[in-house]
């Protein structure tokens, strides 16, 4: 057994089937991200709980040959949630110190929280609309 799988006290090493074809785009996303850690040494001890702040300034980024944002490319939308200058944002990623991105988002944890607590209770609330609605319907 791998001491990786040991440590993250995981029972298996193969997560899904292997797709060739997504390995070079693959290894590239792992690049950064390690380069994103690297720079950010001072939450060192944290950088399992920085992952999801990590990779949502990556979306938040510019791919390079496209122009357009990944969470754009993504979720067909731009974010609603600004966490950096606009002119930081119009960069590309590998010249930006993600250490700014970090920062402010650091600084609007509790924000971000809120607002994505307050888009599950909308999210709850317009189900259990659409539940009543379906239930009117059949009867």
């Amino acid at each position: 057994m791998d001491i990786s799988t040991i440590v993250l006290c995981t029972k298996h090493t193969i997560t899904s089937f292997y797709h060739l074809q997504c390995n070079r785009l693959l290894e590239r996303f792992n690049q950064i991200l390690y380069l994103f850690i690297i720079k950010n040494r001072k939450y060192d001890e944290y950088w399992h709980t920085m992952l999801p702040m990590i990779i949502f300034v990556y979306c938040k980024s510019v791919f390079l040959n496209t122009r357009f944002f990944k969470f754009e490319m993504l979720y067909g939308h731009k974010s609603q949630i600004s966490i950096v200058p606009l002119n930081l944002a119009s960069t590309m990623i590998e010249s930006i110190d993600i250490h700014i991105w970090l920062h402010k988002l650091l600084q609007h944890w509790s924000h971000l929280q809120a607002h994505a607590h307050n888009n599950i209770n909308k999210t709850q609330q317009f189900q259990k609309k659409c539940h009543v609605q379906k239930k009117n319907n059949i009867h």
